[in-house]
């Protein structure tokens, strides 16, 4: 993740991005799971279902998930009617709320 921020927001050249890796952090698992990216809770599922959209650069997975956990996908109070992903997003509460709190 760190790699990320250095190269988007500070404008730092990174020579290779290839096989940067997605932060498996809280709003990883909260978004993967409520939208069925990921189909359980567990550290190397998520990677590798990250590489599969984006294997040039799954890092850049980061950041989209991070917005869409602290802005829409929250872990009380949900915003499924404005969330960019409403449409296409199965909002699979239970299921994460169960394996992320565990």
């Amino acid at each position: 993740m760190a790699v990320e921020i250095l190269e988007r927001d500070c404008g730092v050249p990174i020579r290779d991005l290839d096989g940067g890796e997605i932060a498996y952090d809280i709003h990883l698992r909260r978004v993967f799971l409520r939208t069925r990216l990921a189909d359980r809770d567990d550290r190397d599922h998520m990677i590798a279902r990250a590489w599969e959209p984006h294997p040039d650069r799954p890092g850049a997975l980061d950041l989209p998930s991070r917005l869409l956990g602290r802005q829409w996908c929250r872990p009380g109070t949900l915003d499924c009617a404005s969330c960019p992903l409403t449409e296409v997003c199965p909002k699979d509460v239970e299921r994460a709320s169960q394996a992320v709190s565990a």
